[in-house]
């Protein structure tokens, strides 16, 4: 069975500069990312995927590069482009995508999410926060409570909060699938707040840097 860890980084960010490429305890995100996919031991193949040379260079020994087309890598191309272009040219039985915005992830927490996720046998694997608290939509509707009454939060329905920290698809028949992400068989994965951390803004990324260094 050929099991795939994917490192998704590409060069570009609108929402904070070259995001790929800070860095925490002198290493940057993408080899910090790429270091415990190779220790968790859970994969057949370690692979970069990246349209940058410069983002290339930062793998350590061990990994394989799976340079994309530039066309799959710009502000406007989605997951769902890349994800089916990597699957499209490697054959795998499992492909799993690890993001190096999720620094707290621990190899031992790859490890958990791998191995339940090829058990369940399920089409997708999403990795979730459990939220347990009062929760509205955007028109500020009520989703897990109600505003007649005050419940204590124990009794709140539970809601989960899908972080992207890490992915799992089972290859065999994913890509007949017009929706990648979600497919139709899901597998959740709960992930703790701390663990499933991501960093989309320099306050984050601040946090984080604090939290690993110290």
């Amino acid at each position: 069975m050929k099991v795939i860890g994917m490192v998704p980084a590409r060069l570009g960010s609108s929402r904070l500069k070259k995001k790929n490429l800070l860095k925490i305890k002198d290493k940057s995100l993408v080899s910090l990312c790429l270091d415990k996919c190779l220790k968790s031991k859970c994969f057949s193949e370690v692979v970069l995927n990246t349209e940058s040379e410069e983002i290339a260079r930062q793998a350590p020994s061990g990994v394989r590069i799976y340079l994309r087309d530039e066309k799959h890598a710009n502000d406007k191309a989605t997951s769902e482009d890349f994800i089916r272009d990597f699957l499209s040219n490697n054959k795998c039985d499992y492909l799993f995508q690890i993001h190096t915005i999720a620094p707290l992830l621990s190899a031992r927490d790859i490890e958990d999410f791998v191995y339940k996720f090829i058990e369940s046998e399920k089409q997708v694997g999403l990795c979730y926060e459990k939220i347990i608290l009062e929760t509205t939509d955007e028109e500020e509707n009520p989703i897990n409570f109600s505003f007649k009454n005050k419940q204590n939060s124990q009794e709140l329905k539970s809601l989960k909060k899908i972080n992207w920290c890490m992915t799992g698809w089972r290859a065999e028949d994913i890509l007949k699938e017009e929706c990648l992400s979600f497919g139709t068989e899901r597998y959740f994965h709960e992930v703790p707040k701390l663990t499933g951390f991501v960093i989309k803004t320099m306050q984050d990324y601040a946090i984080c840097k604090n939290i690993m260094e110290k």
